[in-house]
């Protein structure tokens, strides 16, 4: 039947919510949830928990301090309930035990610890307080003999299922049965499934929509008891009745449409990529895709017949048994191992394909990597693992069991953050990637080159992580399951194989050597294939002529591939080094008949190499010994078009740049022996890994040496040198699109500069490298090349130009770097250097760039958003505005200003006492700016809050300044009374730990734990409100008039330039306060709705008639006027997170939007207003041709003394209205109004929302009394 809240007995919407959580839970899962009585019961049991995990005891225990907050804050809300409604006791039970649950799935799976601590830190920041209500309604009695408000019962109701829903959700996803989801309590629709991640976001929008109205239903409670006197909030509050329905009853009509199929695959669909964003994986096809296209038809087969294969793919993996899952298949370089691996995915896709359509799950799948040494920048531990996961998740899509888990850990889930900013941690893509493995059956992951791998022995740690078996929940809980049931888990079962391909000298785990089963590759096992891959070449030999036919391609081949030992890299550079154009076919005869002096891969690389010196010009060696270094060295694979450019820089740095061949691609193979090929991805590569292990092998013997032999520390400091050069001189300065105002093209630019994306990224990244291997009894070797980065990096940090140009690249191809590698990599350098005055010019460079670095940092932090949108910013007047630097260019059409006074001590006070900005605020009549201050001296922000002392020494600091002068224009003080201190301390909470918090100890995090209880950590709430004119303020329950005094009477000092009284309006009638403040009490009393939750979204929107003569236009507002010609004008000051934006449409159709400013990311919670006029500056700046724009901190929920001030003082931008970038458009002509009562001031458009704006201040400065 349906279940309406609207006809039921509140009663039973607890019970009826309490027994359908039950009834949806199978056997297993009623002895997995352990329920409890109450919070503190479910606490201790928490705890004693943690002692077993003592290696993460500083992010554990936050853990537990986030779970213990939301006890605190449920213990009382539960206790209302049974007060008052009298539920049955269970209904607290279910989610003591289900938070219990999600507490011990944090400690299990170390990724998640920090997502379970934000899921709780949102339930509690939004769920009201209740002790506080409670404890005020016991004041006057026995509260239950006091009934229960219809309105706040149902909206207690509506939390309660929120929470309850939530748990089941999340009890659901982690034991693996979300079939049986519990239905809804108040539609009995069937709901179609959605990933977690977008169930999370509807769930914290209908639980803070519920909570808020909760809140505001208690805080009606307590100003009907306290101030009797205000009996219209009640109707003020009316609206709010129609918020509290039931939790479903808004998603109902969505959820419809979201019924079908089809709109469950899309919904999948975009989950699938928001995951893949946030996991961001290498890419992985296409090196299966190249291997695979290249391999010759027909071989590799024999691998499928070897026992050792034969047994481990016939194994059923179990934890009892010895032998694990893993095949480790080994063979020496060249053998063809990663063939063997293209053609091993493509032999078990094709078998669990099969398997898959003779199953009912059709889950069976192969995931796979490649690790490539050329290609450093994939090389990490992890990226296997990403890649794996992916495919995984690619394949399982549809599997919503596993989506809602990998959704649930993805952070857009909790910070509701975009996906593109975040991503997917070692710790949470092993984690997660160890629950898939356990929920899916017949996985085989297949990784090749591990040998290969940047860190191998990471790579086991990372694999062993993911090989614990945990398939069910009863692995997470075994501890639980123990204490309550004294029983023991049956062992879990593995149900993964993982075969591994490497070189035979690869260190592996003794454990995983002991147990794996191990293939090691035999040279007579390929060489049928070898001799197949021989006769075809020979006979194409013989087709073109060079090679004479006898004796037969097929004896040859016989002979050749019993000397390539296995090898068949050796057997391809054979046959491309006898296929050579400089080769007579006499030649070619004599080495094939003489094989055995080329016999292995280094004699062979040796005769390609003396080959290439014999037949090569001295230019024509330059050439490829240029070719050699980049490829060896680069950080990345460079693509043919970087690769051209770069062998054409000189070699002395002193040269113009030479002419890249364009032509390059198609000789490439012939200049370089074959030892050089272009992939398919067009990247410029070794043809095998061991070629660059030969070039940088300097320990070879004299008869074994050749020209083109590497040291990897010269070759780093020569591409150093070579990419800063090519930055420097071949980079034009200035803005890359041509403009200040035009983001520049990406394509363009490459077009235009190819190696400058290359260069900008990875300069300090070569010298930092070749710096890991300096050391003073060598450093003569390298003097000149490290001397040489020197100079160039001194000339490129000096040059303005150059360095902003330099980051405009970075940010443009989204490579910005804080070079915070490159002042190590200096230190090491003077640590080689013996001369006393090249050392102190070393010195002295490492300073600036210190200095350059954190200048770089500073940038990315304030103005990252605003660069990776327009790198171009970075020549505007915004950016060196804010943010000054010595480094990068100053651009002209704008100041900056501090409304500071001359006589202030900043430092002296700051010493001594503690200030935070309270709020800031124009005035509407003039050019004028109030802010109000609480000040408290240093010394007791480390008491206890609840010491007595800690509420002694407040004070009050008000000020008013004159924006068209920059001056103030005068300042009051008083102190707070204890009492008034202590009701505030009273209400504030403690915040707890950071997300990024480590403690080196448990004594040291039990220090901390002391510091929570210190008033410096105390979030607090303090109301307050500016009157008319801001000659009057409203702070907490004290009401402040003010009169100024007249210029003649003025002095030097700002104190003294007003007189103020101070009425405590505590117990004060609205009809007896002072009239500035009764029209503001008036409204709020007649306003119809004013929710207790309601923020103000934008300031006042105003409609009124001004010449923009020393006015003040503040965001949000649209005022009419005339512009200079006379013509009618509306404008409309916008503000986004990090742009000012002023549109003005005049009647004429001309519509005008100018970019003021740009904000960086400090001032993104401020609210801008414009100033038209002429201030100070603007009359020495220009006149009328400036423009003045003032940032206003608005008021906060909660304010603390441990938040960062960055602007203690308003900060004033002064704009050249000529700089301003414009964008006009032309539309049809616009009727603007021009009669005399729009002339006449101003008239408020939108009273509704100023009205609950100003009855939500009142209110909480009358609560606060």
């Amino acid at each position: 039947m349906e279940f309406s809240i609207e006809n039921t007995h509140i009663r039973d919407v607890f019970e009826e919510a309490n027994r359908q959580f039950r009834e949806s839970l199978n056997f297993k899962e009623r002895q997995l949830l352990i329920e409890f009585r109450d919070g503190k019961s479910m606490l201790s049991s928490a705890e004693k928990a943690l002692e077993t995990y003592l290696s993460r005891s500083s992010r554990v225990r936050g853990l537990f301090e986030k779970l213990g907050g939301l006890a605190d804050r449920l213990t009382p809300y539960f206790e209302v309930i049974n007060i008052f409604i009298q539920s049955n006791p269970e209904c607290a039970s279910l989610v003591w035990g289900s938070l219990r649950f999600m507490f011990q799935v944090g400690l299990n799976y170390n990724g998640f610890i920090e997502q379970m601590r934000i899921v709780f830190s949102k339930i509690l920041d939004e769920l009201p307080v209740v002790e506080l209500w409670l404890s005020v309604l016991q004041k006057g009695g026995r509260p239950e003999s006091k009934p229960l408000q219809p309105r706040v019962a149902k909206a207690m109701a509506c939390v309660y299922v929120d929470l309850l829903e939530f748990c089941h959700d999340i009890f659901k996803i982690f034991t693996g049965n979300q079939e049986s989801r519990i239905r809804s309590f108040f539609v009995t629709i069937k709901m179609s499934w959605k990933p977690f991640d977008i169930r999370f976001r509807d769930f914290m929008r209908r639980y803070n929509q519920h909570s808020k109205n909760l809140h505001a239903e208690l805080q009606l409670q307590i100003a009907t008891k306290v101030f009797e006197e205000f009996k219209l909030i009640n109707e003020s509050l009316r609206e709010n009745r129609k918020n509290i329905q039931e939790p479903d009853s808004k998603r109902t009509s969505n959820d419809r449409a979201r019924h079908s199929s089809p709109e469950e695959v899309e919904l999948a669909a975009r989950s699938l990529k928001r995951l893949m964003r946030w996991i961001r994986p290498q890419e992985w096809h296409q090196a299966f895709s190249n291997v695979n296209t290249n391999r010759l038809a027909g071989t590799c087969e024999w691998f499928f017949d070897a026992p050792v294969y034969r047994e481990w793919q016939s194994f059923i993996p179990v934890s009892e048994r010895p032998k694990s899952a893993v095949l480790l298949v080994q063979g020496k370089p060249g053998f063809g191992k990663t063939h063997l691996c293209a053609r091993l995915i493509e032999h078990l896709s094709c078998r669990l394909e099969n398997i898959a359509s003779s199953t009912a799950h059709g889950y069976s799948v192969v995931a796979f990597y490649f690790f490539d040494k050329q290609k450093a920048h994939s090389c990490q531990p992890v990226d296997a693992f990403r890649a794996i996961l992916c495919q995984l998740l690619q394949i399982n899509r549809m599997n919503k069991g596993l989506v809602d888990i990998a959704s649930f850990l993805m952070d857009e889930s909790v910070y509701l953050e975009p996906v593109d900013q975040i991503k997917a941690t070692k710790e949470e893509i092993l984690d997660l990637l160890s629950i898939l493995l356990s929920r899916l059956e017949d996985v085989t992951l297949v990784i090749d080159g591990v040998d290969e791998c940047s860190d191998s022995q990471e790579f086991f740690n990372c694999l062993d992580i993911i090989m614990r078996p945990s398939d069910n929940i009863e692995a997470i809980c075994e501890d639980r399951s123990k204490e309550t049931h004294g029983r023991q888990q049956q062992p879990s079962k593995y149900r993964t194989k993982i075969a591994l391909f490497s070189r035979p000298d690869l260190k592996i785990p003794r454990k995983l050597m002991d147990q794996a089963y191990i293939l090691g590759l035999q040279a007579h096992q390929n060489r049928l294939d070898i001799q197949n891959f021989l006769v075809d070449k020979l006979e194409e030999f013989v087709t073109e002529g060079l090679i004479p036919i006898s004796p037969s391609p097929s004896s040859r081949a016989a002979s050749l591939s019993c000397k390539a030992d296995g090898m068949f890299l050796w057997a391809k550079l054979v046959m491309d080094y006898i296929g050579c154009e400089t080769f007579s076919p006499q030649d070619r005869v004599d080495i094939l008949e003489n094989i055995v002096i080329i016999e292995g891969l280094e004699p062979l690389y040796l005769a390609i190499m003396r080959k290439l010196q014999r037949i090569l010009p001295l230019k024509g060696r330059e050439a490829v010994l240029k070719s050699f270094k980049w490829v060896a060295g680069a950080l990345r694979p460079l693509s043919i078009t970087e690769f051209a450019v770069a062998i054409a820089i000189p070699n002395d740095f002193r040269d113009s740049m030479g002419y890249s061949n364009p032509d390059i691609h198609r000789v490439l193979t012939r200049i370089s022996g074959a030892l050089l090929e272009v992939s398919p991805d067009l990247t410029v590569r070794f043809i095998h890994i061991s070629v660059k292990e030969y070039l940088f092998n300097q320990s070879r013997s004299a008869e074994h040496q050749h020209p083109f032999t590497l040291d990897e520390c010269k070759t780093q400091l020569e591409l150093a040198n070579a990419c800063l050069y090519y930055i420097r001189t071949q980079l034009l300065v200035g803005p890359l699109s041509g403009s200040a105002d035009v983001s520049a093209d990406k394509n363009l630019v490459l077009h235009e500069y190819p190696l400058v994306a290359y260069c900008s990224q990875f300069w300090h990244g070569h010298f930092s490298k070749a710096t890991e291997r300096l050391s003073k009894p060598g450093f003569a070797r390298y003097k000149m090349e490290a001397f040489q980065f020197r100079d160039q990096l001194c000339q490129f940090i000096s040059s303005r130009e150059h360095v902003t140009t330099w980051v405009e690249v970075t940010w443009l191809f989204g490579c910005p770097s804080s070079l915070q590698d490159l002042v190590p990599a200096l230190a090491r350098l003077l640590m080689c250097i013996v001369s006393k005055s090249t050392a102190k010019a070393v010195e002295s460079l490492i300073a600036r760039v210190w200095l350059f670095s954190d200048d770089l940092q500073t940038l990315e932090k304030q103005w990252g958003t605003v660069m990776i949108e327009t790198p171009n910013e970075i020549w505007q007047p915004s950016i060196p505005v804010f943010t000054p630097s010595e480094f990068r260019h100053h651009s002209a059409g704008a100041t900056l200003s501090r409304l500071k006074h001359e006589s202030d001590d900043t430092e002296e006070v700051e010493t001594a006492e503690k200030a935070i900005m309270i709020e800031s605020q124009t005035s509407k009549n003039s050019l004028e700016l109030g802010l109000i201050k609480i000040i408290v001296p240093r010394e007791i922000l480390e008491l206890s809050s609840s010491d007595p002392r800690c509420t002694r020494g407040w004070r009050v600091l008000y000020e008013v300044w004159c924006l068209k002068r920059s001056q103030i224009k005068f300042r009051l003080c008083f102190e707070l009374d204890p009492q008034t201190v202590a009701k505030i301390v009273a209400g504030g909470h403690i915040g707890g730990l950071e997300s990024d918090d480590e403690f080196e100890s448990d004594d040291e995090f039990s220090n901390n734990q002391d510091d929570y209880a210190r008033l410096r950590e105390l979030e607090f709430q303090f109301p307050v409100m500016f009157g008319p004119h801001l000659r009057s303020i409203l702070v907490l329950h004290y009401l402040v008039n003010i009169a100024e005094l007249p210029d003649a009477e003025k002095g030097p000092n700002p104190s003294m330039n007003c007189i103020f009284n101070i009425v405590n309006i505590g117990d004060t009638e609205s009809s007896q306060l002072p009239a500035p403040f009764q029209p503001s009490i008036a409204r709020m009393a007649e306003s119809q709705s004013v929710p207790s939750h309601a923020k103000r979204t934008s300031r006042d929107i105003i409609m009124g008639w001004t010449e923009h003569a020393n006015t003040i236009q503040t965001s949000g507002e649209i005022v009419f006027g005339t512009n200079s010609d006379g013509l009618s004008t509306c404008s409309k000051l916008q503000s986004d997170c990090n742009t000012v934006v002023l549109h003005t449409a005049t009647e004429d159709g001309t519509l005008k939007a100018e970019v003021i400013s740009r904000v960086p990311k400090d001032f993104c919670s401020l609210q801008p207003a414009v100033i038209f006029g002429q201030t100070k500056s603007d009359q020495a700046d220009g006149g009328n041709d400036a423009m003045g724009l003032v940032w206003t901190k608005p008021a906060q929920d909660y304010y603390a003394f441990d938040e960062i001030m960055t602007e203690e003082h308003p900060v004033l931008i002064h704009r050249k209205r000529s700089t301003i970038p414009t964008f006009v458009a032309h539309t049809s002509q616009l009727s603007l109004p021009l009669t005399d009562k729009h002339r006449k001031g101003k008239k408020r458009i939108n009273e509704e929302e100023e009205n609950s704006y100003l009855g939500k201040r009142v209110r909480l400065l009358k609560g606060a009394g």
